[in-house]
């Protein structure tokens, strides 16, 4: 395995045990972690009382607000199973940074934000509506679909059973 690979599941990982991960949120999901991490900015998870109080759900945020890490949505995004490339953006000067901020390429990364999107059914505004399990659970199966599509990037061999899953499995829920 790689070291970018290696660092983007310590990422990935780290984002598991603070609940920093995130389906449908550009500044939480796969790409919005990575793109934190490259620029220093800290994600926290904050629990608030959602309708009547019943049910707590997860708002992330970005506790630096001078760095913008979901500048990348500017250049690609997917959402109903379709990706779309807005290549217009490719010379924005804060998307540049964003991407050049990750190990990846844009290219790459839009290849690891379709691959978590497609494979998590579980999207962050119907948060409140599952236990942390059910997301949990969701999550991993998108970060899995990630890991085989970044190990394709390096021809690597390594299997996302060895690499990831069996990692996150000793993080408790």
């Amino acid at each position: 395995m790689t070291n970018r690979i290696s660092n983007a599941i310590d990422v990935f990982l780290n984002a598991i045990k603070k609940g920093t991960l995130a389906s449908g949120n550009c500044y939480a999901c796969a790409v919005g972690n990575l793109v934190a991490s490259g620029m220093g900015v800290k994600l926290i998870s904050n629990l608030v009382a959602s309708g009547i109080g019943v049910k707590l759900i997860k708002i992330i945020c970005n506790i630096n607000d001078e760095v913008d890490n979901s500048n990348w949505s500017k250049l690609f995004s997917t959402f109903g199973g379709i990706q779309t490339i807005y290549y217009k953006e490719l010379d924005n000067l804060d998307v540049k940074q964003s991407i050049e901020a990750t190990e990846f390429t844009w290219e790459e990364l839009a290849k690891i934000e379709f691959a978590f999107e497609i494979n998590t059914k579980i999207r962050f505004a119907a948060y409140a509506l599952f236990t942390d399990e059910e997301i949990r659970k969701d999550q991993v199966k998108g970060l899995e679909a990630v890991i085989q599509v970044m190990l394709d990037f390096d021809d690597c061999k390594d299997k996302v059973q060895e690499v990831f899953t069996s990692k996150v499995e000793l993080i408790p829920v």
